[in-house]
């Protein structure tokens, strides 16, 4: 029985690995100014703080996950509301939780701008 058991925790961790890689080709062709590099970078900074595997992470794992990405978050009165800013680009309906694709978005749109501000001057 516990044979059975493992191989299939084997086949399910194989399924969502092949998911996870389905989904990144699919972002990365849907996200103009993110290489495969950065979302491999992104994907694997996201899943760390997801720690329970839903898909998606809570307020302060997000905050978390963004610091660990050199985000600079103050402690204080300020970052909180930069944070609020954020966090209500990337939940816009106030779910309470953030999914990789709008966590993805949030760095293509920062990379877009970044782009376009370049471009500009």
């Amino acid at each position: 029985m516990e044979t059975l058991r493992v191989g299939w925790e084997q086949l399910l961790t194989s399924i969502n690995r092949n998911i996870n890689e389905v989904e990144n080709q699919i972002l990365t062709r849907d996200s103009k100014g993110i290489t495969q590099e950065q979302l491999n970078e992104f994907r694997s900074s996201f899943n760390h703080f997801d720690k329970n595997r839903t898909g998606r992470l809570t307020p302060e794992e997000f905050k978390s996950c963004l610091v660990s990405l050199g985000y600079s978050i103050g402690k204080d009165r300020q970052g909180d509301i930069d944070f609020q800013r954020i966090l209500a680009v990337v939940d816009p309906n106030s779910t309470g939780y953030v999914h990789f694709g709008r966590f993805l978005r949030l760095h293509d749109q920062r990379s877009t701008d970044t782009r376009h501000r370049r471009t500009s001057y």
